[in-house]
């Protein structure tokens, strides 16, 4: 899908689509086990209700976490097994300038990014690192599905997480009951 939109998604058609949150990453996740990866363990956490959903072009997003896997396996893991190696993908409720958004946190405990390394670089064409040859971080790709489906991007990391990967994204599906679970997002500053 990259080659054939000229390594840029700006352009690219998209065909967004009503799916559920967990549906969605749930299946995702099962897939990414059932294919045969055996670089890390791969979890998926939620605090999103069964009911809610979102739109979201599903090729796109498969791209964006496929992405961010491949890099937490070529860059933060060094291309070898261990069972110490966790991937963690969650979901939760957050609300920012009176918008309803699922937040994705996608975690990794491999090397951390280097000292002084941004958002910014993370998601300029062309920025590459560590030592496994010229593969880049594929941020620009993944910055510019998030933006076409109206969210957020930001990096952080964790004493448990060497790098996480927030992304935001709006939800407009959810049972009102829950709303009481959606909660401040607070970097909303940090995010592109």
């Amino acid at each position: 899908l990259i080659d054939s939109v000229g390594k840029d998604f700006s352009d690219a058609r998209m065909k967004q689509e009503e799916y559920g949150v967990n549906d969605f990453f749930g299946k995702y996740c099962e897939a990414w086990k059932n294919f045969g990866k055996n670089t890390f363990e791969l979890q998926y956490h939620t605090s999103v209700d069964d009911e809610a959903s979102f739109l979201i072009d599903t090729d796109f997003m498969k791209v964006l976490l496929d992405a961010i896997l491949d890099n937490a396996y070529r860059h933060g893991f060094e291309r070898f097994w261990s069972g110490e190696h966790q991937v963690s993908i969650s979901s939760s409720y957050v609300s920012m300038d009176n918008r309803n958004y699922v937040l994705l946190s996608i975690a990794n405990n491999g090397k951390p990014l280097p000292e002084g390394f941004s958002l910014s670089r993370y998601i300029s064409r062309g920025e590459f690192v560590g030592e496994t040859g010229r593969t880049g971080l594929g941020g620009n790709h993944i910055y510019s599905i998030v933006k076409r489906h109206g969210g957020f991007l930001n990096l952080t990391s964790t004493p448990e997480w060497s790098m996480v990967i927030e992304i935001l994204l709006p939800i407009e599906f959810y049972n009102e009951n829950e709303s009481s679970k959606f909660v401040a997002y607070g970097n909303a500053k940090e995010c592109m």
